[in-house]
């Protein structure tokens, strides 16, 4: 699998490709053996490949073996907030990371405040968490975390999740003088009223 998908030394895509627990098992694994190709993956790409909760303790392993990686795509899969959880403490260990997308799973609130809680140990420049089960109550975790710190997050992408005008919030507060590099923020079909605009 991985030297089918590896089109550039740095970049993997392994989109549209069903991994198994033994795959996957053997992509870590190979990493972790062959030191110097792990370190190499600067981006890899798992879209709709049907991973699910019991994969992440292997992603997990796999973000621990390429210290480099600063792009991690999981979207389209079908993690949860109990799968997300598994991954927090190597993406809070992972000081290059710059892009993560989780769209289109089924993550809800608890997974989004505990990701918004180590944001202020990230250096994210895009965030993706489109098409999950995000309520207000993640909107506001996130605008208490992006408040706290001086983020450099440049991308947010939080459409098609029921935020309601609490989205309308988070939006006016990225664009005030605390986040000052925030370029593009998506909240469609996010519940917004009439109120949130006011």
């Amino acid at each position: 699998i991985f030297n089918a998908t590896q089109e550039h030394d740095s970049e993997v895509y392994l989109d549209n490709i069903p991994l198994t627990m033994p795959s996957l098992g053997s992509l870590v694994m190979y990493c972790r053996l062959n030191q110097t190709n792990g370190e190499s993956i600067t981006s890899i790409h798992f879209d709709n490949t049907k991973l699910s909760d019991k994969h992440m303790s292997l992603i997990a392993s796999f973000i621990l073996f390429t210290p480099n990686l600063s792009e991690l795509t999981l979207s389209e899969n079908f993690i949860t907030s109990d799968g997300l959880l598994l991954i927090l403490d190597q993406f809070a260990k992972c000081k290059k990371i710059r892009k993560i997308d989780l769209s289109s799973n089924f993550i809800d609130d608890t997974g989004c405040c505990s990701l918004a809680g180590i944001l202020e140990n990230l250096s994210l420049k895009e965030l993706n968490l489109s098409r999950n089960e995000l309520t207000g109550i993640s909107a506001r975790k996130l605008i208490y975390s992006l408040n706290k710190h001086d983020s450099e997050l440049q991308k947010l992408n939080l459409s098609y999740n029921q935020l309601g005008d609490g989205a309308a919030a988070l939006a006016a507060l990225l664009m005030t003088i605390h986040n000052p590099v925030i370029k593009y923020i998506n909240l469609a079909f996010c519940g917004i009223t009439s109120d949130g605009l006011t």
